[in-house]
């Protein structure tokens, strides 16, 4: 037909419904349009995909927890409190809004006992868990009770190093490895702030009625340099990866990288501190004092970039 448009016309596939049992063959996708559910035949009935997904996705909800840290202004009423959510109520803590109640979480250092058998199953949950500033130049004394079955852990802000020393009068330093790393999330704004896990090899307690005690002067000490990495909001519109960038502590961002991406159907809207909402960040107020992400936020304008194609079609 000369008039005909479509040089390929679309074939939908449309899976069986779960109804017509009868119908279906060995492997085939089906789909339970009542329950909104996708089964795969096999020779024993029906595997029911998305069931599985459900029960995993519950099973790790019932099996995780989230712990927040608030202050007695921030913590949501009870009724409003989430399922498998802790909350750490912080009673003199810095803050960093306007409104004094957004709780700065990631200049602490964490510290507390893990499981014995962490390797093995990469569980660093810490019990017990305390906390010191990583501003303060002058050495914490910690008293911990240690369990037998779990060691000593501390979660250090990457760019913050820790030095600890037996409190008994000989200030012997202890040994400790980085094994690994995690990144603790922030629900208030969207972040996330990354954390070595930091252990020890070998560690001397101090037994006082059949409890063993470790006693240590901990001194936490600052990188005078950070990092600023850049991700975006949007994962659809081809987002060019942006190598992280160096600020001095308590300096400025002098420029900021313009981002490329493919999908032209957005355009640019700024850099914002947070994820969640769109915080735009002023470099020249801005004062860096930690590693920070900034996120890329677009705005969807689709109709200012359409043209008008005509197609003609040619015979003979």
């Amino acid at each position: 037909m000369t008039n005909n448009t479509k040089p390929m016309a679309r074939v939908p596939i449309v899976p069986s419904d779960y109804a017509n049992k009868e119908d279906h063959k060995l492997h085939e996708l089906v789909m339970d349009y009542t329950n909104n559910d996708i089964y795969v035949k096999d020779a024993d009935g029906y595997v029911n995909l998305t069931g599985k997904i459900k029960q995993t996705i519950q099973a790790a909800i019932d099996n995780g927890a989230v712990i927040e840290l608030v202050t007695k202004d921030t913590i949501p009423t009870i009724e409003n409190r989430k399922k498998n959510h802790w909350y750490l109520i912080i009673t003199d803590a810095e803050v960093n809004d306007e409104n004094g109640k957004g709780v700065v979480v990631d200049t602490y250092v964490y510290y507390g006992l893990v499981d014995s058998n962490y390797n093995a199953a990469r569980n660093y949950s810490l019990l017990s868990q305390n906390m010191i500033s990583s501003r303060t130049d002058e050495p914490t004394a910690i008293k911990m009770l240690v369990t037998e079955g779990f060691k000593p852990c501390f979660y250090v802000p990457s760019n913050t190093k820790i030095t600890c020393v037996y409190n008994d009068g000989h200030s012997t330093k202890l040994e400790s490895n980085v094994i690994d790393n995690i990144y603790i999330f922030s629900p208030q704004d969207g972040t996330y702030t990354a954390y070595n896990i930091v252990m020890f090899d070998n560690i001397d307690t101090t037994t006082v009625n059949g409890k063993s005690y470790l006693n240590l002067l901990v001194t936490a000490s600052g990188s005078n340099t950070n990092d600023i990495s850049f991700e975006t909001v949007n994962d659809t519109v081809g987002f060019k990866p942006i190598l992280p960038i160096t600020v001095e502590t308590n300096a400025h961002i002098t420029q900021l990288p313009q981002p490329e991406w493919e999908d032209k159907r957005y355009s640019f809207k700024g850099w914002s501190l947070k994820r969640s909402v769109y915080d735009p960040i002023d470099i020249n107020e801005y004062t860096v004092t930690k590693p920070i992400t900034l996120y890329a936020w677009f705005d969807y304008n689709a109709q200012g970039n359409r043209v008008t194609v005509n197609v003609v079609s040619t015979t003979g």
